[in-house]
């Protein structure tokens, strides 16, 4: 019956999205949140939604949007993202190894260029910006109150809410770390009393979701993100006072396992051995880049490539060495810089780190050279606070496998469209003052 009724309502909203290909978008980020294989639990029904989603938004941006055009999509962020792309491609082509899927997880990214193309494309103007935003954090929100449910039902560190493609506690974790700055903006940047109690249990929800997870890299995140917000922040009493009142409402569902957790993260000989075990990865993950360093060994690869150097750990107790080199299920990188590094070399780690650092030059370009009052004044803030989470979720990326998210480059390219209504909007006013200073 939930099949008849999801491919019911995707028939229904088809001619809708190909008329207003931005409700395509919209459908489309949703089910990147919310996917289709978590309503049909044990199998694969509705998997084939976000192709006719996405095609059916293509279709109708080209057809029937005024903005379309080549030279819309010229934009350095996309030629990044497909730059990344052509990356993995070659690595894979040039790869030693032979890794099942590696075509198919690559092939993300260029659908990932597709969603980032409409959405300079679609979002022409800055309520537009916010709609969307606004519909992700429900996505998240709603998403988070099921986490919740799972949690006291027996999942208990929420592995794989979200569907596969945010894989394991870690990347629940960092999905939400990026989120919570849109939480934490209705909060403390609206005038609405609604819309701020909204902001509040937003927030709640999100950070009690982070701790359910006892990630350890989504809790480093979050003190990330939460110190950039606060330090930028000229409300830092209010937020004090709002973090001391939270506290009181979330300490009570913080167990006693996830303070052991946390625990380990004091000192090196604290450390368990999944700690331990990342330290050794990252470290064999290096040793691979030094002996590939322009291709990389091939995407995907790490896990098979990094066990020529087992012997160079022989200082290691051979029980933890066979554990971190096991043959079964063999461990990746759990961090996203090293296994670009090692999967793609320098040819794939430079575009995407232009496409995340290169955000953060351009941000803090805007910041210095844009004096912004009244509506350009609350664009910049939501600027400030998508980078925000950005940052929270580079910080969670040290912990984890995320070269495929897809929310991180989304929102670096909502980033670049903040960017170009606070450049317009600054060069319109301009132009208005010095023509009423000529007549």
């Amino acid at each position: 019956m939930r099949s008849i009724v999801f491919w019911a309502l995707i028939g229904i909203l088809l001619p809708v999205i190909f008329r207003r290909p931005l409700w395509g978008v919209v459908l489309y980020s949703a089910l990147n949140i919310i996917r289709p294989e978590m309503l049909f639990w044990g199998g694969s029904l509705g998997a084939r939604s976000l192709i006719i989603v996405i095609g059916a938004t293509l279709l109708g941006t080209i057809f029937n949007s005024p903005n379309f055009s080549i030279k819309a999509i010229m934009r350095r962020e996309l030629l990044l993202i497909l730059w990344l792309y052509i990356a993995l491609i070659v690595s894979i082509v040039l790869s030693q190894y032979e890794v099942p899927k590696a075509y198919y997880y690559a092939n993300e990214i260029i659908k990932l260029f597709v969603l980032c193309s409409l959405l300079t494309i679609l979002l022409d103007n800055y309520e537009k910006v916010i709609r969307y935003e606004n519909a992700l954090l429900l996505c998240i929100v709603l998403l988070g109150i099921w986490g919740i449910e799972q949690h006291f039902r027996g999942n208990v560190r929420l592995e794989g809410l979200g569907g596969q493609a945010w894989g394991d506690s870690n990347g629940v974790a960092a999905m939400f770390v990026l989120f919570f700055p849109l939480a934490f903006h209705k909060l403390f940047h609206s005038e609405d009393t609604k819309i701020k109690f909204i902001g509040f249990v937003s927030t709640v929800i999100i950070i009690l979701l982070i701790i359910f997870t006892q990630s350890r890299g989504g809790l480093l995140g979050l003190i990330a993100c939460s110190s950039v917000l606060i330090l930028r922040s000229k409300y830092k009493m209010k937020i004090m006072i709002i973090a001391a009142f939270m506290a009181v409402i979330i300490f009570p569902f913080i167990s006693q396992d996830y303070t052991s957790r946390m625990s380990t993260m004091e000192s090196e000989e604290t450390l368990d051995f999944s700690a331990k075990s990342r330290l050794i990865l990252w470290q064999a993950g290096l040793k691979v880049f030094r002996d590939n360093p322009i291709f990389g060994t091939g995407f995907m690869s790490y896990p098979i490539a990094k066990m020529q150097y087992e012997d160079e750990f022989f200082d290691l107790d051979p029980d933890f060495r066979s554990g971190v080199f096991r043959t079964y299920n063999p461990k990746v990188a759990h961090n996203t810089y090293i296994q670009i590094l090692s999967d793609g070399g320098l040819f794939a780690f430079i575009p995407y780190f232009l496409l995340i650092f290169g955000t953060f030059q351009k941000n803090r370009t805007v910041r210095k050279e844009y004096s912004l009052t009244g509506k350009n004044k609350n664009m910049l803030m939501m600027l400030l606070n998508i980078e925000a989470g950005i940052i929270g979720f580079c910080v969670c990326s040290i912990f984890m496998n995320s070269i495929t998210a897809v929310f991180l480059p989304v929102q670096i390219v909502i980033s670049l469209i903040i960017r170009d209504f606070i450049t317009k909007a600054t060069s319109e006013k301009t132009a208005s003052i010095e023509s009423m200073s000529c007549s």
